[in-house]
């Protein structure tokens, strides 16, 4: 699985085929994450966390902190209190 990395979501895909993405655009001066998807047939594999431990990382890589606003972030880092040095409150 390849892992691309944009400059508002990251994304894993398989070929061609999109199988999971992450978008954390900034909006009104705010990066936020604002959608977690995973493909269906790749669902319960754990991507979505994955997905969000490449934010983390690339957060902390360019100095920036974002707002959980999709459901599955907002779980995320309250499970993984760890990670909230990235979290802008």
């Amino acid at each position: 699985m390849e892992t691309v990395i944009e400059l508002d979501r990251i994304l894993f895909k398989e070929g061609d085929k999109l199988v999971a993405e992450v978008d954390f655009p900034t909006i009104d001066g705010k990066r936020q994450i604002t959608h977690t998807f995973v493909d269906e047939a790749y669902r319960g594999q754990g991507l979505a966390g994955r997905l969000l431990d490449e934010v983390v990382k690339e957060l902390r890589k360019r100095k920036e902190k974002a707002i959980p606003m999709c459901s599955y972030s907002l779980a995320y880092f309250s499970k993984h209190t760890e990670n909230l040095d990235v979290v802008d409150r």
